[in-house]
């Protein structure tokens, strides 16, 4: 058998040959301009959009700084305002138990026997303490039973002693005040 040849056989002239050449080099330039001029736009389109969303993001992150200020000085302001109201409470409270003195005193007035003398009142909170002087036990024992029959008034606790010199019974008297009720 015999070696076969390949043999090329070019129709077309040389000059359109390397004219042919020329246009796919060409193109294919053009082409690659294209799509870097493409990728230049798209880069800038890109790199524009980053900028503005790191503003954006600038802006969100100084608005979240104002509030979290806010919030940090709020955070007293609340505390402060729960401190109020349970102060408040207290006073609310205590105002309950308030009791008037001279309401006090008028009372204690009540049931003073005309033989009896106070020589003080002392009010505290919610104690009472009358001092005085008497002819006698008896004077005493009715200002005693007087104080204990008052709604205003509990633990009732006395202390007397005759005074040899004036021939009195002296007196102290311990009283704890009943809250009014309001």
């Amino acid at each position: 058998m015999q070696d076969l040849v390949q043999i090329n056989i070019n129709l077309l002239k040389r000059e359109d040959v390397y004219n042919s050449r020329l246009l796919y080099w060409g193109l294919g330039f053009v082409i690659m301009a294209i799509i870097g001029v493409m990728t230049g736009v798209g880069y800038m389109s890109l790199s524009k959009d980053l900028k503005y969303q790191q503003a954006v993001n600038a802006d969100l992150k100084s608005e979240y700084q104002k509030y979290d200020n806010e919030m940090v000085a709020l955070t007293p302001i609340l505390e402060m305002k729960k401190e109020i109201d349970r102060k408040s409470q207290e006073v609310i409270n205590i105002q309950k138990e308030q009791v008037s003195f001279s309401d006090v005193i008028s009372e204690i007035d009540k049931v003073l026997p005309p033989e009896v003398i106070m020589l003080g009142v002392d009010i505290k909170a919610q104690k009472v303490v009358v001092t005085g002087f008497s002819p006698d036990h008896s004077q005493v024992a009715r200002l005693l039973k007087g104080l204990k029959g008052s709604f205003r008034f509990n633990n009732v606790t006395i202390l007397s002693k005759m005074d040899e010199k004036t021939d009195e019974a002296k007196f102290t008297i311990e009283l704890t005040l009943e809250a009014e009720k309001k």
